[in-house]
């Protein structure tokens, strides 16, 4: 057996024996993000000109969402069998491009009737049998960045503006950038480097679950006092023991018992009787006693601040990013959207939180009504459908909350707002 690590948390179990498929009739693919005819044809054992031709394309131009016929005949697809664990945020979409495969593909190899999966969940995913991933060129879509995009590739953003002989950042939707034409596969166990350079767009816990590192682990290698850092900045990624003793732990998003035991060496029953829980039932932000003896190469979440302190740090920084663009999907100081401002917010700050809608962020957390508000607390409104959660932003105090809007980016708002206030559906503290 071969372990791959994929990210903090994330593990990819793949068998050293290969599963060929042969397909004799015609197949059906849909285009993914940074899919090109020739990197189609290449995957699918075919040329660009017979998809050309079969799909009646005048141009190698396509984009994403579109479906197209593959010829037909014997398409051979070797690749090695392997299981992905659903975590907290993960849509059947994000796993599919995850390892390069097609929603459909997903789905038939796990026998899949819809889209819904759960967190815990082992499916069988696709691995190419080669390390390397054979791209040449890369088109830009909306929320992307140049440092999102060098992260997806293995470059720095210095080496993507080179190579594109780009004189700054800026970047737009449906540009095409060149990138490596072989570019290994991310966190390979045997390629952590000693040391990383700080992108654009960066934060400490971007840079930590990269490396499969913690937020404090990061803090601690390099001294750091607080979670700034800076574009250029140099940090150290080795240095940490690979055991600790610990008493407490944070609860983050996507924990349950049984993986908060496992991290720390110890059974669930032990967890539970040292904090005399009657049922497996557990909350973001709650802190834990962990019996003494078990180990971790992970350090618990920073206990220094209370989460009162980490809410009015967030909303108080949040007003450094006033008048940044509104961008659909967006996560990073190029653009974000009403979720991405949270999930880029609460990541700076420390709290692992997942990268999923406003409506996810409504299931979260406990409901909190206008008169008990707190700087921190989540505002929802319904603007699209009527009932339906579709907007959100920080509570920041006085009546008034901030968040990502298509007409001013990052913006102010009193919940008093004439616009605003009709929409209104509530409130929820997530931590």
């Amino acid at each position: 057996m071969t372990t791959l690590a994929f990210g903090a948390g994330n593990t990819l179990t793949a068998q050293a024996s290969e599963t060929t498929s042969v397909t004799t009739q015609q197949n059906k693919y849909v285009v993914q993000a940074g899919d090109s005819l020739s990197l189609i044809a290449k995957k699918l054992n075919t040329t660009v000109t017979s998809i050309k031709q079969l799909n009646n394309l005048t141009s190698d131009v396509i984009f994403v969402g579109q479906t197209l016929t593959i010829p037909t005949g014997n398409i051979v697809t070797t690749s090695q069998t392997a299981t992905y664990t659903v975590q907290a945020g993960d849509s059947l979409s994000v796993i599919a491009k995850r390892y390069n495969m097609s929603l459909d593909q997903l789905k038939q190899l796990n026998a899949l009737p819809n889209d819904m999966i759960f967190v815990g969940q082992t499916l069988k995913v696709a691995v190419d049998a080669p390390t390397t991933v054979p791209t040449q060129t890369y088109t830009v879509q909306s929320g992307d960045s140049l440092s999102v995009i060098a992260k997806r590739y293995n470059l720095s953003v210095d080496e993507l503006k080179r190579i594109n002989n780009l004189p700054n950042d800026m970047i737009f939707v449906g540009q095409t950038l060149k990138v490596t034409s072989t570019t290994s596969l991310p966190d390979s166990p045997t390629e952590v480097p000693t040391t990383y350079k700080v992108q654009s767009g960066d934060s400490l816990s971007v840079i930590a679950k990269r490396y499969n590192l913690t937020v404090t682990q990061l803090k601690t290698i390099n001294g750091l006092t607080s979670d700034n850092i800076y574009v250029g900045q140099t940090l150290k990624l080795t240095g940490i023991t690979t055991e600790s003793t610990v008493t407490t732990y944070r609860v983050q998003s996507g924990d349950s018992l049984s993986v908060i035991a496992k991290k720390f060496g110890i059974t669930t029953t032990q967890l539970k009787q040292a904090n005399n829980l009657t049922t497996d039932h557990i909350f973001i932000g709650q802190t834990l006693t962990v019996p003494s003896g078990g180990t971790t190469t992970e350090q618990p979440a920073p206990q220094q601040q209370s989460m009162q302190q980490v809410k009015l740090a967030i909303v108080e920084d949040s007003k450094n990013y006033l008048g940044i663009p509104y961008v659909w999907g967006g996560t990073t100081t190029s653009g974000f959207d009403c979720s991405g401002f949270l999930y880029y917010m609460f990541n700076k700050h420390g709290v692992d939180m997942p990268r999923v809608t406003s409506g996810d962020y409504y299931q979260m957390g406990t409901s909190v009504s206008k008169a008990n508000l707190e700087p921190g607390d989540l505002v929802f409104f319904g603007v699209n459908v009527p009932g339906v959660v579709s907007h959100v932003g920080f509570y920041m105090g006085d009546n008034q909350y901030i968040s990502a809007t298509n007409s001013k980016g990052i913006a102010i708002y009193s919940l008093d707002n004439p616009y605003w206030s009709q929409y209104y559906m509530g409130a929820k503290r997530v931590i």
